[in-house]
């Protein structure tokens, strides 16, 4: 599985999407996946965590994630997980209903 942040000049979609109830999961829940939980940090939750330093630093944080990998390799389990972290509220889209 790799992490993606996605590009920041992407186009939302017309279709609506509801977002999922904010999770209590967190990183530290998640076995396994030592790499990934460490990329996740350092892309994802450290710069939204800390945005006053980032920006500070000239760098903007993602503006959103793209998991991608086989069916069952834990996408939907890291996505609750990050929302849990930064405890927000997140939607799950699968890519048929972006590319429809």
């Amino acid at each position: 599985m790799r992490v993606a942040t996605s590009h920041p000049r992407m186009d939302p979609q017309q279709k609506t999407f509801e977002p999922e109830p904010r999770p209590d999961l967190r990183l530290a829940n998640v076995g396994g996946f030592e790499k990934v939980k460490a990329d996740i940090e350092d892309l994802i939750i450290r710069p939204i965590s800390h945005r006053e330093v980032y920006q500070n630093l000239g760098v903007s944080p993602p503006v959103g994630v793209l998991l991608h990998g086989p069916p069952g390799s834990g996408k939907t389990m890291l996505a609750t997980a990050i929302a849990g972290e930064l405890g927000c509220a997140w939607f799950k889209v699968s890519a048929p209903e972006i590319v429809s």
